[in-house]
């Protein structure tokens, strides 16, 4: 009895193996690129496109909407279309930019969501991504904007601040400098430090950077940055914590790359923390060597259960691209809260190599990676039926 015991758990144990190979393989629907800037000068019409890739197993019925102060000025070349399993669909659009468009950023989401027809006729909305277009008016004379992000860190480690600076304006800005002091949840003063200084010529966007190391009690802290260029101050304040990381970048993989098409980013988040974590999604920054921010992209928001694994997958679109060594800042994002990671990025022909962290596949992988998937799903069948057959004979022979 004891043998059908163990037998059933190993084929029970196969079984599983077995849909999880599967169910690795599947992954969803994305975009790319994830944002276009499109900087305005005067009234025009301006054209784009973006890329829709069908990695579902089926064929994919798709809606495509946009949402924005500018929507009505959209003409999508197809606002419903259908995708074939694992192909992929250039849709383009055209965009009439009035004259009068108020100085800023007008952010425009571009959403496609998979539409079914239900029996009462009716759309339900199932898989959906985003891909967004700025507009970016500039500011007569100097003037910019910033975004302070924090690394919450464990006791005695470094706390890394960040804080984006974006040049909105028609002048290049000199000598872009912030001071950061640092408060205890009982409102002291722990820490005053300094980031570096940088140069931002009109319309782009760079980082201050500055670190501290937490010499102090676990808890709740705050930031308050003041970022200076020329007679002007940015006020920023931001929370963050002391002793506590939730989450960890274990790994990023990048599939079959080939340079000039898209690369597909599985990166493995773990929740460390004891209950589910809600809308966690990963961001990707990549700079030139000149530290300018060469692309923006997202995976969508998925939501990670305590203490487990979650894969998150993102696009970028590398046509274009020269082959080198790219600087690159991965954020996985939850609410107010995030963690970092500072990678680099090895590009050459049929590789995107991620140094620092994790590991990638090549491009010359494809077939290896399929030919050893179809391989292991075989071993896996054969195992299955001997384990049935042992069940069979145990059975058997524990009724004589």
């Amino acid at each position: 009895m004891s043998n059908i015991k163990l037998t059933s758990k190993i084929f029970l144990a196969c079984v599983a193996l077995t849909i999880f190979i599967l169910i690795a393989n599947v992954s969803a629907l994305g975009v790319t690129p994830g944002r276009k800037i499109i900087d305005f000068s005067s009234a025009q019409e301006k054209e784009g496109s973006f890329k829709i890739i069908n990695s579902e197993n089926r064929q994919l019925n798709l809606q495509i909407s946009v949402k924005g102060d500018l929507a009505s000025s959209f003409v999508i070349a197809e606002q419903s279309l259908s995708i074939e399993a694992g192909q992929e669909k250039d849709v383009s659009y055209k965009i009439n930019l009035p004259a009068d468009l108020s100085p800023g950023t007008h952010v425009q989401e571009i959403t496609i969501l998979e539409r079914a027809d239900n029996q009462e006729g009716s759309i339900s909305a199932f898989v959906g991504v985003v891909t967004q277009v700025y507009v970016k008016v500039p500011y007569p004379g100097k003037y910019a904007e910033a975004e302070l992000n924090i690394e919450s860190a464990e006791l005695a480690q470094e706390v890394s601040f960040a804080i984006a600076v974006s040049n909105l304006g028609q002048e290049d800005l000199k000598d872009v400098g912030a001071q950061i002091e640092i408060y205890n949840s009982n409102g002291e003063k722990v820490a005053v430090i300094s980031t570096n200084k940088i140069s931002v010529v009109a319309g782009e966007k760079k980082e201050l950077a500055s670190s501290w190391k937490a010499d102090v009690t676990a808890g709740l802290y705050s930031a308050k940055a003041s970022v200076s260029y020329g007679a002007n101050a940015i006020p920023l304040e931001k929370a963050f914590s002391i002793g506590e990381q939730v989450l960890d970048l274990n790994s990023v993989i990048v599939k079959d790359f080939s340079l000039g098409g898209i690369a597909k980013f599985e990166m493995d988040v773990q929740n460390k923390w004891g209950e589910d974590i809600k809308t966690v999604y990963s961001q990707t920054n990549v700079f030139d060597k000149n530290n300018k921010l060469i692309v923006d992209f997202k995976s969508p928001a998925e939501d990670i259960a305590a203490l487990s694994n979650r894969t998150l997958f993102s696009y970028w679109d590398t046509e274009g691209l020269s082959k080198g060594v790219y600087d690159a800042v991965i954020y996985l994002r939850y609410g107010e809260k995030f963690s970092k990671k500072s990678v680099q990025f090895e590009v050459d022909s049929n590789s995107l190599r991620a140094i620092g962290l994790g590991y990638v596949i090549s491009g010359s992988g494809k077939n290896s990676s399929s030919n050893l998937n179809s391989f292991l799903i075989i071993i896996i069948i054969v195992l299955v039926l001997l384990n049935l057959l042992w069940f069979i004979i145990f059975r058997k022979r524990a009724k004589k």
